[in-house]
């Protein structure tokens, strides 16, 4: 009977033994299983802080480079920083030029088509190599590089009115002017801008209102890249409607893009931004436009009041219409704005380095 007793003893002890090794391991497990998921959190953490870096570094580059006077006269050795290293998200971004053969690498509009080419020669933007290290306050670091360029939402039109083919007034009382609207002609002196436009081969017309009867001004045909700009602009939300009356788009402190697919009327409204129209559009009645305004089509100003714009308007069909009263003034101030407003660094290229 002791016999027995002894060996229940034994056996108990085994298995609370047992059930130590089994309690101890599972909590050495769960242990290390809490480390690899705090220090995955962590790495995500540093991860996305250092994304961040990189996103406020491509909204910041251009007003950084301007101050730094990088710009125009970009130097091989120059090297920025942005770093954010007090409040979440903790990063810390070193930015330098991307250089080819020896020179600043860049990325502009060389030849004067309106496309933008790589180059040395200074010409638009540098191109830019940007390292984010991403940290966390509980340790832990990530390198995220990328490269970027500047991608200019649209090239300046180099008049009021840029048409690509026939021009047509009709008892049209007003001015098409390319040197700037009444009073602020020395704002655009530096700009080299005709009233109205054509391209291939170059054509250029001096217009002023007051043409009788109907009158055919011109005769060529443009190549302004419209879908270029459409594409650049191709998350911009669309127009739900086909025709607007007494309607305000956008506001002057707050400029939108507004894209209409097909066929656009506008009657009696004003507005501020971009208007991208992927047909024909008309105006009618009184309207007033300070921006941008495209067609990827026909454009007429037809019926009564006052139209005008003060930017520039870009018409890529086979006539231009304008009847009653239009004016059409390159405003150099505004088309700027809007460029710096919606141009912007875009990745070309993105990597993490294994750490």
């Amino acid at each position: 009977m002791n016999n027995q007793r002894g060996s229940m003893i034994v056996v108990v002890i085994m298995l609370l033994a047992l059930l130590s090794i089994m309690g101890v391991s599972s909590i050495r497990t769960s242990n290390t299983e809490l480390e690899i998921a705090t220090n995955n959190l962590i790495l995500k953490r540093c991860f996305y802080n250092a994304e961040s870096g990189i996103n406020s570094t491509l909204k910041l580059l251009p007003s950084v480079l301007n101050n730094e006077d990088q710009i125009d006269n970009a130097t091989l050795d120059w090297q920025g920083n942005i770093s954010n290293a007090d409040t979440p998200p903790f990063y810390d971004v070193s930015i330098k030029h991307k250089t080819q053969s020896g020179k600043v690498l860049f990325y502009g509009d060389t030849n004067g088509d309106y496309l933008l080419e790589y180059n040395t020669s200074g010409i638009g933007y540098p191109v830019e190599i940007i390292e984010s290290l991403g940290t966390d306050y509980r340790g832990g670091k990530v390198i995220v590089n990328v490269g970027a360029r500047y991608e200019e939402a649209f090239p300046m039109p180099k008049a009021a009115l840029w048409v690509g083919d026939d021009v047509y007034a009709n008892g049209v009382s007003g001015s098409v002017l390319g040197e700037g609207p009444p009073g602020e002609e020395a704002e655009c002196d530096d700009e080299n801008v005709y009233d109205i436009l054509h391209n291939s081969p170059l054509s250029v017309i001096d217009y002023s209102g007051d043409t009788g009867s109907e009158t055919k001004i011109d005769l060529d045909s443009s190549l302004y890249p419209y879908f270029l700009i459409n594409n650049y602009f191709i998350r911009s939300p669309l127009l739900s409607e086909s025709q607007y009356s007494n309607e305000t788009f956008g506001s002057p402190e707050r400029p939108k893009v507004f894209r209409a697919k097909g066929d656009l009327e506008i009657r009696a409204s004003d507005g501020y931004g971009i208007l991208l129209v992927d047909g024909n559009l008309e105006v009618k009645g009184d309207f007033l436009w300070q921006g941008l305004i495209i067609i990827n089509g026909n454009f007429r100003f037809s019926g009564g009041g006052n139209k005008a714009v003060y930017g520039a308007v870009v018409a890529m069909g086979s006539a231009v219409r304008m009847d009653g009263g239009v004016d059409i003034y390159y405003d150099c101030t505004s088309l700027s704005k809007l460029r710096r407003n919606f141009s912007s660094y875009r990745k070309l290229w993105w990597y993490q380095p294994f750490s």
